[in-house]
């Protein structure tokens, strides 16, 4: 009889050591996250405006659930011709969509009247490039990201550490596992039309912005995106 229970005993101790092991390393790399997304928040708060971002955020509701929508901000303000971005994960229809909107765009800026989007960064305060984000696509904002200059990073490039954020772990680990299951990702742009206006050239908001921003919320079919014109709006596949 102990000759017949030896292997399995011999097996159940490989078993529990196995998922010890994991266990250990799974919860390093929670502590690690932890620790890099709390000097996020530090780093965040230190910004000018960033200490003011809470307020200006809609509550996040359970990413798992809920779609959840986080504004990518370029780290360097002064680079104007760069526009900021929205990234959404929606586990509903399990979409993950991208929505890059021109630093050219002419929209209401906070107490300074009509400016272009990037200017609003530009002048140094995170808070107010969220109000004029919000005020002018009317999609609520959860969480915030200052992201590096070279493209736009993935989910979970946002989460590994090194992004000014407010994003808090249980969150993080939320849009990980939202971002594996979505089956389809899409990349929107918005634009305009070039103008001048007292020396400054704006982009005046073109009339299909609204159906490529539904195409970002999941409520449209997303309009293919031109290949030869940059300032047409539209979508196309991948993130």
């Amino acid at each position: 009889m102990r000759r017949l229970l030896r292997p399995r005993w011999i097996a159940a101790i490989l078993l529990a050591g196995i998922v010890a092991s994991a266990g250990g390393a799974g919860l390093a790399r929670y502590r690690a996250l932890a620790s890099a997304l709390d000097e996020a928040h530090a780093r965040l708060a230190a910004m000018p405006g960033g200490g003011a971002v809470a307020g200006v955020l809609s509550p996040a509701e359970a990413p798992l659930s809920q779609p959840t929508v986080v504004l990518l901000v370029p780290a360097d303000p002064q680079r104007a011709r760069q526009g900021v971005a929205l990234l959404r994960l929606d586990p509903v229809h399990g979409l993950v969509s991208v929505l890059v909107v021109p630093a050219a765009l002419r929209v209401q800026r906070q107490g300074g009247g009509l400016g272009a989007l990037g200017s609003s960064w530009a002048s140094g305060r995170l808070d107010d490039t969220i109000r004029a984000v919000v005020a002018y696509l009317r999609v609520p904002v959860n969480h915030v990201a200052i992201v590096a200059d070279a493209g736009l990073p993935d989910v979970s490039a946002l989460v590994r550490g090194g992004v000014v954020t407010d994003i808090d772990v249980s969150t993080a680990v939320s849009m990980v596992w939202v971002d594996l299951r979505a089956s389809r990702r899409i990349t929107c742009s918005l634009g305009g039309v070039p103008t001048t206006i007292a020396g400054a050239t704006f982009l005046q908001a073109s009339s299909a912005n609204a159906a490529v921003r539904d195409a970002f919320l999941g409520v449209a079919a997303a309009p293919s995106r031109s290949t030869t014109d940059p300032l047409q709006p539209g979508c196309r596949a991948g993130v």
